[in-house]
């Protein structure tokens, strides 16, 4: 437990997620393979934070570590690449607009990106919180959570941690009574129950690395396994009266179980490099997706004989290839040299005793 962790089986499953997510958003982009429950891979990502933030930084906050500096580095994790996407979004909102590149200076488009920029959701309208780039709504809600971990469950037990597990769960039967399915949280009417799904995800996932560190879980599977599992958790077929039985088992029951097995393995060598290539992509994938479809799908239609990008595999294999290929430029030439230049910069500020103490930026 004390040597360092890598966890790349972690990096296969949280890239298999992202791009669950976008297959979701774009049915029919791989023809009759669908994600079906693709949103369910949000549930897993809020599971996956609460386990590994509290494996990479629980121990420096009940030693005192300030939240406000815990903070600055998971906004160096997470803002370049949230910035850049919701400058994205603004363009390409431009590009699907009646009036064009002129709508991103109209005053609406202006607020709705200064709002952004500033990590303020919309409320006040009946629609996604972010207009010009909706899955971004999800880091908002991480971001909570890493307030609400830095500031409440430090030096906290896990029967502490526990009561808000328990209260989160209940707000997903609640959920799933009044709406049949977990899927809500993006548009502003449901929002609320977004943060349900983040209570009990995150604090799950807190619980979670409690029960690893205490050496319980034995019970190990090959990674490719794992990663298996989790994409079948996706795309299984349901039927519809079943689903919201099927979406809190998997969210309460087989997400769990899913990381428990995944943390305890790790990949033969020649699937590491995949896996990696998986983990660092994923974020990215997961924030570019909807601006990247936008204008790869314009320049499609723009070639004779073609429709929307949705029409076949081999649209759907280029979009999905490029928004990789995309994700992993992003990660090498602008979000490593962007957090590596914050990172240089905060450290530069704090006084000279205090620098010693700033952790790695953690994924």
């Amino acid at each position: 437990m004390n040597q360092p962790r890598l966890f790349t089986t972690l990096d296969g499953m949280r890239g298999i997620a992202a791009l669950g997510v976008v297959v979701l958003h774009r049915a029919g982009i791989l023809g009759r393979f669908h994600a079906s429950h693709g949103h369910l891979a949000v549930d897993f990502f809020f599971l996956l934070s609460g386990f590994v933030l509290t494996f990479a930084y629980q121990k420096r906050l009940d030693s005192g570590w300030p939240t406000r500096e815990f903070l600055k580095v998971r906004l160096v994790r997470l803002y370049p690449l949230y910035g850049l996407a919701m400058l994205m979004g603004c363009v390409s909102y431009a590009m699907i607009s009646t009036v064009g590149m002129a709508s991103m200076w109209q005053a609406q488009s202006l607020s709705r990106l200064g709002l952004g920029l500033l990590l303020v959701p919309i409320f006040w309208n009946r629609w996604v919180l972010y207009p010009l780039n909706f899955p971004l709504w999800s880091v908002i809600f991480e971001i909570v959570a890493n307030v609400v971990h830095a500031s409440v469950f430090r030096r906290r037990s896990w029967r502490f941690v526990a009561a808000f597990t328990v209260a989160g769960f209940l707000g997903l039967c609640a959920l799933l009574f009044h709406f049949r399915s977990i899927n809500y949280g993006v548009r502003n009417p449901h929002a609320v129950w977004g943060l349900v799904r983040l209570l009990f995800g995150y604090t799950s996932g807190m619980l979670l690395y409690r029960v690893w560190r205490s050496g319980w879980v034995r019970v190990k599977l090959p990674s490719v396994c794992v990663v298996a599992l989790l994409l079948g958790v996706l795309v299984i077929p349901v039927p519809q009266a079943r689903i919201a039985l099927y979406e809190l088992v998997c969210v309460v029951v087989v997400f769990p179980v899913i990381l428990l097995l995944g943390v305890s393995t790790e990949p033969p060598q020649v699937l590491v490099g995949t896996f990696r290539a998986l983990g660092v992509a994923s974020y990215a994938v997961y924030v570019v997706q909807e601006p990247w479809y936008q204008f790869l799908n314009r320049v499609w239609m723009l070639v004779p004989g073609h429709g929307e990008l949705t029409s076949s595999w081999v649209s759907g294999t280029l979009y999905l290839g490029t928004l990789m290929g995309l994700a992993l430029i992003l990660d090498r030439f602008y979000d490593g040299p962007v957090r590596a230049w914050m990172t240089q910069a905060m450290t530069a500020r704090r006084p000279a005793a205090m620098r010693k103490k700033v952790p790695p930026v953690a994924a």
